[in-house]
């Protein structure tokens, strides 16, 4: 039976004579060169796992296999996202010979970082892709607000705002705030700076505040958020009509 297990992790690099590494020899020096033996398949440059090893003397050739990688599943990589606070980066997923992996950079973080899931399937950063992500292929790519808003909400950030109505008045600052932003329709989107009731010529007028979706998205079940758009959509199509009624009667005057 052929023992697989593994010896050495290095990199394949490729050669004027084909694919080569170099593996310490516990002299001075940059290590002696090795190259794949026959039996093996499908390698092309990037990490490895060597299994075997045959010394040649000045050289050798060494039994392995790429060393393979896999995509953390979302929720992992959504806490990961959340925990680091990487939420204003991009997310690259990556796939080639090495597997899958993510690679995340952007605001807010001080350099890129290569993803993929560890043995127990949380998050660990991969050290040895670096010079290897420009050569495989990105399958998507995604702002990280969008991939939280999708996981949580099942649509894009910008989906998730547009199904809010907004009033299609103008407001004026220094408004009072209504008494309906206790209700338990409202309460927490309220209380957390997500939204805000207006009383506006004895209407109520909801405002959502798009600073606080990140508080939304992941805070909010797909239930809750649909509840709240359609209160506040009511909320402000009944503040639309009257407040018509009102400029059109000439009560009041406020710029469209």
């Amino acid at each position: 039976m052929q023992d697989n297990t593994i010896l050495w992790e290095t990199f394949l690099w490729p050669g004027k004579k084909g694919l080569y590494c170099r593996i310490p020899t516990g002299q001075p020096g940059s290590g002696k060169l090795f190259f794949p033996d026959r039996s093996c398949k499908n390698l092309t440059s990037g990490p490895i796992q060597i299994t075997q090893l045959h010394d040649h003397g000045s050289y050798g050739f060494f039994v392995g296999r790429m060393k393979i990688y896999q995509t953390p599943n979302e929720k992992a990589l959504a806490d990961y996202i959340l925990q680091k606070g990487y939420q204003n980066a991009k997310i690259f997923f990556k796939n080639g010979t090495n597997g899958s992996y993510v690679v995340m950079k952007g605001s807010g973080m001080m350099y890129q970082e290569i993803l993929a899931a560890d043995s127990e399937g949380n998050v660990a950063i991969v050290y040895d892709m670096g010079p290897f992500i420009e050569r495989d292929t990105t399958v998507e790519e995604i702002s990280a607000m969008d991939f939280l808003c999708q996981g949580f909400q099942g649509c894009d950030v910008n989906d998730l705002l547009l199904e809010f109505q907004p009033c299609s008045y103008f407001l004026p600052g220094n408004l009072p705030r209504s008494s309906k932003e206790n209700a338990s329709e409202f309460y927490r989107a309220c209380q957390n700076g997500f939204l805000s009731i207006f009383r506006v010529c004895n209407c109520d007028v909801a405002v959502v505040n798009p600073d606080q979706i990140l508080w939304a998205i992941c805070n909010m079940d797909q239930e809750e958020m649909d509840d709240l758009i359609t209160a506040v959509n009511e909320m402000n199509e009944m503040a639309n009509e009257l407040l018509f009624k009102k400029i059109k009667s000439g009560k009041i005057s406020l710029s469209t």
